[in-house]
């Protein structure tokens, strides 16, 4: 299963994909060409989640990237309630990185999203893959 998901309210559709396992294990998230002020619906639960690891990477990217991003969980979209993972900065192009998981609950019914806050180098494509 394959969902668009939009960065951006004026090119809905156009620069994020992602993908929900079946046995929901885990939630993926693809964004293309990000930018540091993507804010983007990862999915919203109905259950109580505990993240085990969470992984990045940034592939296709230059040598030099350098991309900062929180992944923060809510009841509602509007107040960011709960920094799960925490402003952490990524440079890895090749094989991922495992980022530090500051708060690994997440709430039934509540919103997780992404928040990128820094782009640096060309970046055509960022990747975070939570497991659960």
């Amino acid at each position: 299963n394959t969902l668009q998901l939009s960065s951006n309210a004026a090119t809905a559709y156009s620069n994020a994909v992602a993908y929900v396992d079946s046995r929901g294990q885990t939630k993926s998230l693809t964004v293309t060409s990000p930018v540091n002020t993507d804010i983007i619906t990862m999915f919203y639960t109905t259950k109580t989640l505990t993240i085990n690891s969470a992984i990045v990477v940034l592939p296709l990217a230059n040598t030099s990237p350098n991309l900062t991003f929180s992944i923060i969980s809510g009841s509602s979209r509007a107040t960011e309630s709960v920094f799960n993972v925490n402003s952490q900065s990524v440079s890895n192009i090749t094989t991922g990185s495992i980022v530090t998981v500051a708060n690994a609950s997440i709430a039934s019914n509540t919103f997780v999203w992404t928040k990128i806050t820094g782009v640096s180098g060309t970046i055509p494509e960022f990747h975070i893959t939570l497991k659960f």
